[in-house]
């Protein structure tokens, strides 16, 4: 027997064995291949959840609004995060249609819209009002979930193309006369900022409150429903135990 039929035949044998086991692995590992391919991620059992009940994801929807969620980090009034930080961006499918509309319209003039808070569980709302102590600005417990709760309330700001903040009257949460969507300021370039997008939402369908510039809605909380974070399936780092029987229409 030559040489070469030899080294040929251990060849041979070397890759048959080589094609049974990678056989043997495929078949073992497929069942759990399959299993996790299929099995739904955290986000999306939330998303899921998220739209029998009317919500809808903002990042989904529209790209190119940019998602800065306040209450996801410590950058807040409280000091302390009250959304997990991979909190989605929740609205109302139909406030979702109207916010859409407003930055289409923004996009004609070069800007796009930041979103500061959107769908707001109650749970987080009453350690907002902890933290803030004032029913001028937020919702006590005792009078009902903000608006925020029903996924039809949003706080919202301008950006460039590039994403960087227009001059605006104040910060997010900024509790005082400065927060006045009646800017009464000497900045021309402030008023003309807030010019622009008071008008961009009030032409998509959106109505604003006096007592916080950034704060819009389009929708009577009679057409939507209060949605606490467990029915999503949102785990909190924080929480309270809140009443869940509550009816306010109050922002």
């Amino acid at each position: 027997m030559s040489t070469a039929f030899v080294q040929l035949t251990h060849t041979a044998r070397t890759v048959t064995l080589l094609f049974i086991v990678c056989a043997l692995f495929a078949y073992s590992s497929a069942p759990l291949c399959s299993k996790d391919f299929f099995t739904p991620s955290p986000a999306k059992q939330i998303l899921k959840k998220a739209a029998r009940l009317n919500l809808v994801s903002v990042k989904s929807e529209s790209p190119g609004i940019v998602i800065d969620l306040k209450y996801a980090s410590a950058d807040n009034i409280t000091g302390r995060a009250l959304y997990p930080p991979d909190m989605p961006c929740l609205l109302h499918r139909i406030t979702m249609a109207r916010l859409k509309r407003a930055q289409k319209i923004l996009r004609k003039q070069g800007l796009r819209l930041k979103i500061w808070d959107a769908y707001r569980p109650p749970d987080s709302q009453w350690l907002l009002w902890m933290a803030s102590k004032s029913s001028k600005y937020v919702v006590p417990p005792t009078k009902g979930p903000s608006l925020h709760s029903y996924g039809v309330a949003v706080d919202v700001t301008l950006v460039d193309k590039k994403g960087y903040d227009l001059l605006m009257p104040s910060a997010h949460d900024e509790f005082s006369e400065v927060a006045s969507s009646e800017y009464t300021g000497d900045n021309s370039l402030i008023r003309y900022n807030l010019d622009i997008l008071q008008n961009a939402m009030k032409k998509a369908g959106f109505s604003t409150i006096k007592d916080e510039w950034w704060h819009f809605t389009n929708m009577e909380p009679q057409s939507a429903q209060v949605i606490y974070a467990k029915q999503l399936g949102i785990l909190l780092p924080l929480s309270q135990n809140t009443a869940e029987s509550t009816d306010s229409s109050e922002p």
